[in-house]
């Protein structure tokens, strides 16, 4: 298939979009467009499989890994059909990704992920701690939203090797307990799917689609287990990143 211009792909998109909206079932159209790989994708993901094949890892391989999962986070996210890209630091040493745009390409990510249309940003968070994400660091993300990035972002996303506290393995599970409470709270309260991408995750990032279907398919899970239900709703910016991902897009 031959690569689209810009005008034909917003063409395309403004076409699909009304496609969804009229037959939400039909929204695994959109994906591919809205997803495309970016060519660094899988040299990160090796790298990553070898650190995770490691039995031991050393503090300065652990180190490596903090720094290899952001890059694998900024170029995954650099995949999108977003406007502007950057880095947010906040209280703690943790950097954050902002995703953000007002093009219709990201008006159409937004809708695919049934987000709030006037606050259309994602705030991503790379996780390569040993033990899963936290209630603390889970509910640091959930303030940053509520508080710090009030009228911009509306999905927050934690990029993570070990996932996170109290987020079973099987489908079914009687009861809810540390940051996979706080999650279903903060939706019921405000509204705001935060959601956790794992390990097995990331290794399926390298298809074409596959991250908006992904979050798609977590927003949604959110959505069931607490009942509610969100509305469905190319200028790129220079990042203002770190030197050890600043050149990666």
């Amino acid at each position: 298939m031959a690569k689209l211009t810009e005008d034909e792909l917003i063409n395309v998109l403004a076409d699909a979009l009304k496609l969804v909206r009229d037959q939400p079932k039909k929204a695994g159209v959109l994906a591919p467009l809205l997803y495309e790989p970016r060519a660094r994708l899988p040299g990160l993901l090796q790298d990553l499989e070898v650190f995770v094949a490691k039995a031991n890892p050393t503090r300065e391989e652990r180190v490596a890994a903090g720094i290899l999962l952001e890059q694998l986070m900024l170029v995954t996210f650099a995949g999108l059909r977003y406007d502007t890209i950057a880095s947010y630091q906040s209280a703690g040493p943790q950097i954050d990704l902002l995703v953000n745009g007002s093009e219709l390409t990201w008006q159409s990510v937004a809708s695919y992920l049934r987000i709030d249309p006037q606050r259309r940003g994602i705030v991503v968070e790379a996780k390569a701690t040993e033990a899963p994400v936290s209630t603390a660091q889970f509910l640091r993300v959930c303030a940053l939203m509520q508080v710090n990035l009030a009228t911009t972002v509306s999905l927050g996303v934690f990029f993570t090797i070990k996932g996170a506290t109290g987020f079973p393995d099987e489908v079914r599970r009687r009861s809810v307990s540390d940051a996979r409470l706080e999650q279903m709270l903060f939706m019921a309260r405000h509204r705001l799917p935060v959601v956790v991408l794992d390990l097995d995750d990331i290794r399926q990032l390298n298809a074409p689609g596959a991250l908006v279907q992904i979050l798609a398919a977590k927003v949604q899970e959110v959505e069931a287990c607490t009942g509610m239900r969100l509305e469905m709703v190319d200028a790129r910016c220079l990042p203002d990143l770190p030197d050890h991902l600043k050149n990666l897009i």
